[in-house]
């Protein structure tokens, strides 16, 4: 017989547990009473082996063998907050101690709602990314950033006004101007385009990579002057702001550029004590878009380098010549320097 305190849990059990948990509960209270399996099975309206069975599991572990049983088949249904949850895996990378979109799969999805006591299979996953307009595509490299960059910009914006005093004081205008370099290489730069199926986009290699360095300035009104060099050398560098001073003899020049070497070396910084209309201004760490420059050379690869071979790099030089040279001052500020760059990178260090 059972003692008290098993009938005290049956008799909770009765009262409290879900409606097929109760209805085995008192099918063994009152078979404990005495009463027959065949006249308990009457009383509930059910098989008499299905009494037989829940008795048999109340002799074998108790009022725990009443319960429900995990069941086999289809795995139970994701909440309404699904989406929300899936969101949540796709905003961050699946590697802890990583950043980034991470390298999530179906699998990999499945495995971590597991992890947050869902069962669901690859096909639901699926349908919750398809209702989330997911799609599956490569991740895109971008800079880092600098973590000083509030900092850097307030004292952007301190050199730029202290220019603009001392071309007020010098009676000159003022320019302000993006410098940057980059290489063209008779290596074409791959990227997407539309093709055929069956139609690979194989693009030739030179064998033998060749290269001329690229130095270009770009006004805030379009102003585009560029030089080359068979290096990108600090030496080349000042022959370029040689350039430059010429294009604009009667201003007071606000040069902004990044913080690559040659930009701090002694040659560079020796022509610029010799030039004291020329003020250097240095761009935040790690940040190409705040570079109007760097957005001539993304325009250059575009249009002349990406997915182009050429036979040889003075061709690929004179189609980077042209295309240069055919940008009107207009093109290259819509493109490149868009309202209000200059404006924006100010307001940030000071919002």
């Amino acid at each position: 017989m059972a003692g008290p305190a098993v009938l005290t849990t049956l008799r909770q059990m009765i009262r409290r547990a879900p409606g097929r948990v109760s209805r085995r509960a008192q099918a063994v209270v009152w078979w404990l009473a005495g009463e027959s399996q065949a006249a308990i099975a009457r009383r509930l309206g059910v098989a008499r082996q299905s009494v037989q069975r829940w008795c048999t599991r109340f002799r074998q572990t108790g009022p725990a063998g009443l319960r429900d049983r995990p069941r086999s088949g289809r795995p139970p249904r994701l909440g309404a907050d699904a989406p929300a949850r899936v969101a949540a895996c796709l905003g961050g990378s699946d590697r802890p101690g990583t950043t980034g979109p991470g390298g999530w799969t179906v699998g990999r999805l499945v495995a971590a709602l597991a992890g947050q006591g869902d069962r669901v299979s690859a096909r639901t996953v699926r349908r919750l990314l398809r209702r989330l307009k997911a799609r599956w595509r490569r991740g895109r490299l971008v800079p880092k950033g600098d973590p000083d960059r509030r900092a850097v910009l307030r004292r952007l914006a301190d050199e730029l006004l202290a220019a603009a005093l001392a071309a007020q004081r010098a009676g000159r205008r003022l320019v302000v101007l993006f410098e940057d370099e980059a290489d063209l290489a008779l290596l074409a730069h791959a990227g997407y385009s539309w093709q055929l199926p069956g139609h690979p986009a194989l693009i030739p290699t030179p064998g033998q990579n060749q290269k001329v360095g690229l130095f270009g300035t770009l006004s805030l009104d379009g102003d585009l002057v560029v030089t080359e060099a068979p290096r990108k050398t600090a030496v080349a560098l000042t022959d370029h702001l040689a350039t430059v001073v010429r294009r604009f003899p009667d201003a007071e020049v606000a040069l902004i550029m990044d913080n690559v070497g040659i930009h701090h070396a002694r040659a560079t910084q020796a022509w610029l004590a010799a030039h004291p209309q020329v003020h250097q201004l240095f761009l935040p760490r790690y940040s190409p878009n705040d570079n109007a420059q760097e957005r001539v050379w993304g325009w250059l690869r575009e249009d002349v380098c990406r997915n182009r071979a050429y036979p040889n790099l003075a061709s690929k030089r004179d189609a980077a010549r042209a295309f240069l040279a055919e940008r009107t001052p207009a093109a290259l500020v819509q493109r490149c320097v868009p309202v209000p760059l200059l404006t924006g990178l100010l307001a940030e260090a000071f919002g």
